[in-house]
């Protein structure tokens, strides 16, 4: 099954509203646990998601093919990261987050690799 370059667009750009939509509205009572230092808790392991489907979306949306393509799919992943990370800042129940940013980093650089793994297999045209 092949999707067009806008299907694959609008898949990108709605994932990436319900990530930023979820990551400015106010946090669980609690937060979502982290255990502390040198061990990944729940909530890295839900940047580390979030940002490598991210990732994976971007790569798909443009048709990735080469470094490039993937580069730029994964900076574009960690850019939302960051931006998202400096709205948190101004936002009374989110805070920033080094040990965020370095999730959504190493989940954008897997969902680009997953990204590599399959794009044999998937749905690649570039008809509108």
């Amino acid at each position: 099954m092949q999707f067009s370059r806008s299907v694959r667009t609008l898949v990108l750009v709605g994932w990436c509203v319900a990530v930023v939509v979820a990551s400015v509205i106010p946090a669980p009572t609690g937060g979502v646990a982290s255990p502390g230092a040198f061990v990944v808790g729940l909530d890295k392991l839900v940047h580390f998601g979030a940002y490598g489907v991210t990732a994976f979306l971007a790569a798909f949306a443009l048709g990735a093919r080469d470094a490039r393509g993937l580069a730029v799919a994964v900076l574009a992943a960690v850019a939302l990261g960051g931006g998202v990370e400096l709205v948190q800042t101004t936002l009374p129940t989110r805070t920033f987050g080094l040990g965020d940013l370095v999730a959504n980093a190493v989940g954008a650089l897997s969902g680009a690799l997953v990204y590599v793994a399959v794009e044999r297999r998937v749905w690649v045209t570039d008809d509108e």
